[in-house]
């Protein structure tokens, strides 16, 4: 409801008009039936030299739902983007003693997360401002004022926990530049939470002063240009955080293909233990794969998850053996790039197209003897 409807139905009524010949004046004044309604539902027909406002109720469950979505939807997106954007300071400023280092398909969930659940939050945000646009007084809702103190205090609490673990790191001589990133990344994030709102609680107290003294204001519930510019930067760094994340990810398709190659290498890496296995019992290479589908021997597959073509396998002497496979990525791609591999060494790089293999038997280590005391 319109501050200026609320206060033009109160002095009415107060001068002692008839409802129906006011409900008349604001309808031919272009005002809406629903809106000229509640504002003379919002007085008591009862006999009493000024209007006698009515209790409202605070919240309504539809409202609620929205208020809910909203804050939960907010949760998970300021989780995702931190997430996305540690990720991008690992990749430009690795840590030398984390083994594995940044590890590009650990962003998928980050990604559908913050993909799914921000545009749900500004939607959400963008129905409870329009209702609360018509009717300034659905901002004093007991559910979203709750809702946004625990949100405060959340905030709160992370800014400080931040600081004070900053604090400890340049004491302790440990302060390094990724540290203090991703320690800015954090106070960023919590920082624009807790400040705007803040503002909103500031802004609906006023309004509800502003209410109670039956202050009309011109234009109810628009935003002032501040809140816009924020809104507006805080949408283009998710928009470009996005964007980004899904470069060094990958299109769905490349992320299929890079499935199926290491598929692959995990085949052929089975198959390498099992033919060890088959050394060690019988010392000797098997002719050919199809002796190692024994279940002593683990292998689940000896073939192309794709093309259900079996691998190829090519016996060089005794105990050394070549695998070759058909991939269709390249491991010096950016998708491998800093990615933790199965083994330290290198010894599964590949290109596009066929790609073999020289292996050794790796030959069991004769039992060492007691030394005699």
């Amino acid at each position: 409801m319109s501050n200026e409807l609320y206060a033009f139905v109160k002095e009415a009524l107060g001068k002692g008009q008839e409802r129906a010949l006011i409900e008349r004046a604001l309808l031919d004044a272009g005002w809406q039936a629903e809106e000229v309604q509640k504002a003379l539902a919002a007085f008591a027909e009862v006999s009493f030299p000024v209007p006698v406002p009515k209790p409202k109720p605070y919240l309504q469950a539809r409202e609620a739902f929205l208020y809910l979505i909203s804050f939960i939807t907010l949760y998970i997106s300021a989780f995702s983007f931190g997430v996305l954007v540690f990720a991008f300071i690992d990749k430009f400023l690795p840590d030398l003693l984390q083994y594995g280092g940044f590890f590009p398909r650990g962003l998928t969930t980050a990604l559908a997360s913050l993909i799914i659940a921000f545009p749900l939050y500004l939607f959400m945000m963008w129905r409870l401002a329009k209702a609360a646009a018509k009717d300034p007084e659905r901002r004093q809702s007991k559910v979203a004022k709750w809702l946004t103190y625990i949100t405060l205090v959340i905030a709160a609490g992370i800014i400080i926990g931040d600081l004070i673990a900053v604090l400890a790191s340049l004491l302790s001589g440990e302060l390094t530049t990724r540290f203090l990133l991703k320690a800015f990344t954090i106070l960023a994030i919590t920082g624009s939470i807790f400040g705007y709102y803040l503002w909103s609680l500031q802004r609906e107290e006023k309004e509800k002063g502003e209410l109670a003294a039956s202050a009309p204001r011109a234009q109810a519930g628009e935003k002032p240009m501040a809140a816009k510019i924020f809104t507006g930067a805080v949408v283009v760094s998710v928009a470009l955080t996005v964007l980004y994340g899904l470069m060094l990810v990958g299109t769905p398709a490349q992320q299929r293909l890079l499935q199926f190659d290491e598929r692959r290498i995990s085949d052929l890496q089975q198959i390498t233990f099992a033919i060890d296995s088959y050394w060690e019992r019988s010392k000797e290479l098997p002719e050919v794969l199809e002796d190692l589908r024994d279940a002593r021997y683990y292998v689940q597959s000896i073939t192309d998850p794709k093309t259900g073509e079996p691998y190829e396998y090519i016996i060089l002497t005794e105990d050394t053996y070549q695998l070759c496979a058909i991939f269709e990525t390249d491991t010096a791609s950016s998708q491998y790039q800093e990615k933790p591999r199965a083994f330290s060494e290198e010894l599964w790089n590949h290109g596009i197209g066929r790609a073999c293999f020289t292996l050794e038997v790796r030959k069991p280590q004769a039992e060492p003897i007691p030394a005699r005391l």
